[in-house]
């Protein structure tokens, strides 16, 4: 419900403009995928942008491939998703710069992604089953829609600044507890739940929401760990070295290299998550050698693990199927902005990487 309200409001704010809603979308997607994976966004908000596409005759091609872009593109870089979150304990990179700079780049992918989708001009009508000529009455404000994001990321920048705080140690081992990202996560869940009012108590906020959250989570969770198991295996294995000594003779700029890893494993295996986290696991015991910062190496894999997405991608079928689209059109739509924000992004870290600032 917190994702549906929060794409209403902010579509609300922008009002009936046809072009400014699509940035709206994209918006509204980011914001989602700070802490919640693509593929859930695209599954609960679709019905929403299908009768979007339908008032403003504007193709479910642009419409789906944003929806699925802004979460794609933050949930790659920025904690508390799982991939990143697994990439910045692996560098050792404090969360709240992980945090802070993965949504500074972010910003140019999203950008160049959602103007990518808007030339797209291939029309595809919403899907008839998701069309509805009811008005849902919206009695949450924004503010309280977006609290449940929101406040996982001020408590984990809070636990990143407690030393600093004038309180005293009890107060700054408190602050830590609930600043880890587990319990920040916990402590969003049970507020997410108080909105309910009286529900809050019933089978269905109870019993079956949890089913469905513990069903969606059941893929991400195991993704991670498969890629911490790989990370292991890769460093146990000195592949990492081997690989430092094919590409390290590579004319480019060293931060180019975890970018390029990162892509490899996303365009392989499918996986954003996968994608930046064995990205990290092998250029870890690297960055020495080739003079990287943990914050310039995790920010390159965070944008090379967004480069490209097709059709080994659940995120991808689920996006071009629900969207009425076809493999080729998919191909085109959701792989050439996964490709395009992802080397925008990528493009901003190697000049910050250049001028010193990560």
């Amino acid at each position: 419900m917190l994702l549906y309200v929060s794409l209403i409001v902010i579509l609300k704010l922008v009002g009936n403009n046809k072009k400014r809603s699509i940035w709206a979308v994209a918006l509204a997607s980011a914001i989602l995928g700070i802490p919640i994976l693509a593929d859930t966004i695209v599954i609960v908000l679709i019905p929403v942008i299908s009768n979007l596409a339908a008032k403003t005759g504007i193709s479910m091609m642009q419409y789906g491939t944003v929806l699925y872009l802004g979460a794609y593109v933050t949930a790659s870089a920025v904690p508390p998703t799982p991939g990143p979150l697994a990439a910045a304990a692996f560098l050792n990179l404090d969360l709240s710069q992980a945090i802070s700079w993965g949504m500074v780049i972010s910003i140019p992918g999203v950008i160049a992604g959602t103007y990518y989708a808007t030339k797209l001009t291939t029309y595809i009508p919403p899907k008839s089953e998701y069309i509805s000529n009811n008005e849902v009455n919206i009695r949450i404000n924004l503010i309280q829609s977006l609290a449940p994001i929101a406040l996982p990321i001020i408590l984990i920048f809070m636990a990143s600044m407690a030393d600093s705080l004038p309180v005293g140690e009890t107060m700054i081992q408190f602050v830590k507890t609930i600043g880890n990202p587990i319990v920040a996560m916990m402590i969003a869940v049970i507020y997410s739940i108080s909105l309910t009012g009286k529900k809050w108590r019933s089978k269905e906020v109870l019993n079956d929401w949890a089913e469905t959250g513990l069903r969606l989570a059941a893929m991400p969770i195991v993704v991670t760990g498969l890629g911490g198991a790989l990370a292991l295996i890769i460093q146990d294995t000195k592949l990492a070295e081997s690989m430092a000594q094919s590409i390290s003779s590579l004319p480019v700029p060293p931060v180019v290299i975890p970018f390029l890893i990162a892509a490899l494993v996303n365009t392989i295996t499918g996986s954003n998550t996968l994608g930046v986290l064995t990205g990290a696991a092998i250029i870890e015991p690297l960055m020495v050698d080739l003079n990287l910062s943990p914050l310039a190496a995790y920010l390159a894999c965070a944008t090379g693990a967004q480069i490209f997405k097709h059709s080994n991608s659940s995120g991808f079928w689920v996006t071009v199927s629900l969207s009425g689209m076809n493999l080729g059109q998919g191909i085109k739509a959701v792989g050439g902005a996964t490709a395009v924000s992802g080397l925008a992004s990528g493009i901003i870290v190697v000049v910050l990487d250049c001028l010193g600032w990560i």
